[in-house]
C-alpha cells in the first residue's frame, strides 16, 4: 500500500470552528447540516418556536 504524508505547510492549519463543534457533539447527536430530516417536527418544538416568534 502506498504511504501518504501531509505536506509540511499544512501541519499548521487549525481545525475549523465547525469541525470543533461537530467533534464536541455527543455520539447520539443528529447532524442537521445536510439533507432533510425524515420525521415531523415534534409538537413541543413547534410550540416553542411559535412562542419565541410572538
Amino acid at each position: 500500500m502506498k504511504e501518504y504524508r501531509i505536506a509540511e505547510r499544512c501541519l499548521g492549519i487549525e481545525i475549523s470552528g465547525i469541525r470543533k463543534l461537530f467533534e464536541a457533539a455527543g455520539p447520539g447527536s443528529i447532524n442537521m447540516g445536510l439533507g432533510q430530516p425524515d420525521f415531523d417536527t415534534p409538537e413541543h418544538i413547534k410550540e416553542g418556536a411559535i412562542r419565541a416568534i410572538r
